[in-house]
């Protein structure tokens, strides 16, 4: 396109993109605000997760540590 033509298409895509430009930002700042609450969720998920894993490896440790003590024990006691 050249001269006039282009012109008027460049004026009329301008024109056209104004009248949605608010709908746009608007619908822009939903989505940010969404996404924000959707990764404080995802963050807090992700915590529990790993309290969790925490727990289930402090009762691994656990479980370690009590069949260590009872070998202990058995190997402590006297042969009848």
């Amino acid at each position: 396109m050249t001269g006039p033509v282009r012109a008027a298409a460049v004026t009329a895509f301008f024109e056209t993109l104004d009248t949605v430009r608010a709908e746009w930002s608007d619908d822009l700042e939903d989505l940010k605000s969404e996404l924000a609450e959707l990764t404080e969720k995802i963050n807090v998920q992700q915590r529990r997760v790993s309290t969790f894993q925490d727990m289930d490896q402090g009762s691994n440790r656990s479980r370690a540590t009590i069949a260590e003590q009872s070998r202990e024990r058995h190997a402590a006691r006297p042969v009848a």
